[in-house]
């Protein structure tokens, strides 16, 4: 392999799956089936709702994944224990249930059990159902057929927090004492290059120099992945220097729960800060822009940091504080200078602590960090400051703290970018700041929803619709019974016989005279005059009525309506006389 060559095969662009998208359990329920339970668990990937899936899985895959885990890092995981009877008992699976949604939800919020293959694959086994260094395996022995004065001695696997990244050590067959890394990665989702501009900007990665940063031996990209590789650091990366391990072990192991905690003093926390910063100005005024920036991308040899994994930002790869992004506190973060200077300031604290701070911001300074340490990183980390805006990288080396040390070039530094391909680095810079950007107002619109959601399925607020739809119906109660009057009804149903007598009624002359008739006749002839009899004498005047009872008073309303149905009486109606005026007159 070819020390300053690469190769490129060109293939059509694929679309690159971003595996380190939070992902959340949002519902849990279950199932029992004759012979066991089953626990169904709904997954979503970032903020849509709608991207999400269901996997199903029994009790003794939670306890195999938490064994992995647990016994891998050390941390101390909480799960319900196993039944020997009763496990299908609904109070028993109700609170194994519980259980198991907590031991999800403390798994998805630390980052560095998050984002290993095996959580990953219980999550999702559609898209991880094949292991990373299978197919990694088989394009890295694609790549030394090619070039067979290369030789892998060993794989060396999970020695990274990204799982999809293998690595191998090999070395040359004429050089075999001297070993060397190679590392396999397949581009990731802000991957925009042509391939014409990779060829481009992997020539100008193979020409660096510079004293703090760890340029690449061999970069090859074969249109799936790219292989880097790199001169072996036998005391590994910076986080292996501040945790003590060795570099080869696995990467839970070393940074789950540390055996022991080394000081760094605050002379190496200076010194190693200023080298860091002047490798991250160096490529910064060349046009790049490495937003990698965290203790395991610094490699250490003789007390140098050199900064290493400067190609993954032209790949498009996630960064490793990339999930911290999409909180509420560093929605102000929005460019890759800001993101670049936010990611030193948690390298500055995990070399002030020995410890990581594993949280978006600091929200209380430790009371045990160096004063000398304490403004800097509160200006990087804190939650007012990031508010505000927080320090670039030339301001951080122009501060007292990093400007008291020295830097003595022997050699000028050089990289030599061309101006086509500062343009497309540029292009691919706002992209990424765009699609940031994008996602940050995607996710505070789903949370300010969610928001909103609980509030209302809160007890509280059930609460309150209760009294406000009780307040509602009393209201309407009351304006029906405004205009139906029961007292009033009540009264007249109680009383009807303690009414005072209404006045008889007597007829008049005019009710009992004749009226002239109106309607014309024909002209009487003597048949008809014949036949016509007299008319009957006048009927005697009707007896007196009996007492009738009052009528209601006149109201429109519907209760003197219903008073009067109830009142109503026969004899208080008076008798109606019939006058026949059909037979004609003689």
């Amino acid at each position: 392999m070819a020390s300053s060559g690469s190769v490129l095969e060109k293939k059509e662009k694929r679309q690159f799956l971003d595996d380190y998208i939070p992902l959340r359990c949002v519902a849990f329920t279950s199932r029992v089936l004759p012979s066991y339970v089953e626990y169904l668990v709904r997954v979503q990937r970032g903020p849509n709702p709608e991207d999400h899936w269901d996997v199903v899985h029994r009790y003794s895959e939670f306890a195999a994944l938490h064994e992995f885990l647990e016994q891998t890092s050390g941390v101390l995981l909480p799960i319900p224990p196993k039944k020997m009877f009763g496990s299908k008992e609904k109070e028993v699976i109700a609170e194994r249930q519980k259980g198991l949604q907590a031991f999800l939800d403390t798994i998805l919020c630390e980052p560095l059990l998050s984002s290993t293959w095996e959580v990953k694959r219980f999550l999702d086994p559609t898209v991880y159902s094949e292991e990373p260094h299978e197919s990694a395996l088989r394009n890295v022995s694609m790549v030394f057929r090619s070039h067979p004065e290369w030789s892998v001695i060993e794989p060396v696997r999970n020695i990274g927090w990204r799982f999809r990244k293998q690595y191998y050590l090999v070395a040359n067959k004429r050089e075999e004492k001297i070993k060397h890394f190679l590392s396999w990665m397949e581009p990731g989702p802000d991957f925009s290059l042509s391939d014409k501009d990779l060829d481009s900007a992997i020539k100008v990665l193979l020409g660096i120099k510079h004293p703090f940063i760890a340029p690449p031996v061999s970069v090859i990209y074969n249109g799936v992945g790219v292989s880097v590789m790199r001169r072996y650091y036998s005391k590994g990366s910076l986080r292996d220097v501040i945790y003590g391990c060795r570099p080869q072990g696995h990467v839970l192991k070393k940074y789950g729960v540390p055996s022991k905690w080394p000081i760094l003093g605050v002379a190496d926390v200076t010194k190693y800060g200023r080298q860091i910063l002047e490798g991250l100005k160096f490529l910064l005024d060349k046009g790049f822009f490495p937003g990698h920036v965290h203790a395991g991308n610094i490699l250490v040899e003789a007390s140098v940091c050199r900064i290493s994994d400067i190609e993954n930002s032209l790949l498009g790869l996630p960064t490793y504080y990339h999930h911290y992004l999409y909180s509420y506190e560093l929605r102000k973060i929005q460019t890759m200078e800001g993101l670049l200077s936010y990611s030193f300031g948690q390298l500055l604290y995990e070399m002030a602590m020995c410890r990581p701070l594993n949280s978006g911001i600091m929200e209380n300074t430790p009371p045990n960090m160096a004063a000398a340490v304490r403004p800097i990183v509160e200006s990087l980390l804190s939650k007012e400051s990031i508010k505000k805006g927080i320090p670039t990288i030339n301001e951080l080396i122009e501060t007292e703290f990093f400007s008291s040390i020295q830097i003595d070039y022997k050699e000028k530094p050089v990289l030599k970018v061309p101006s086509r391909l500062k343009e497309e680095i540029q292009r691919c810079k706002i992209a990424m700041e765009s699609r940031l950007q994008a996602e940050q107002k995607k996710v505070q619109q789903q949370k300010r929803l969610q928001k909103v959601q609980d509030n209302l399925m809160s007890e509280e607020e059930k609460k309150k619709r209760r009294k406000l739809q009780k307040k509602q119906l009393s209201l309407q109660d009351e304006s029906s019974y405004a205009s139906y009057p029961t007292t009033e009804i009540r009264t007249e149903r109680a009383a009807p016989k303690a009414m005072a007598p209404a006045p008889k009624r007597t007829s008049s002359k005019s009710q009992l005279t004749k009226q002239p008739s109106t309607s014309s006749h024909k002209p009487a002839t003597a048949s008809s005059i014949a036949a016509v009899k007299p008319p009957p004498p006048p009927a005697a005047p009707p007896p007196p009525s009996a007492p009738a009872v009052a009528p209601p008073p006149k109201s429109s309303s519907r209760g003197a309506l219903l008073g009067s149905i109830h009142t109503f009486s026969k004899s208080g109606l008076r008798k109606t006389v019939t006058n026949d005026r059909s037979t004609p007159k003689v």
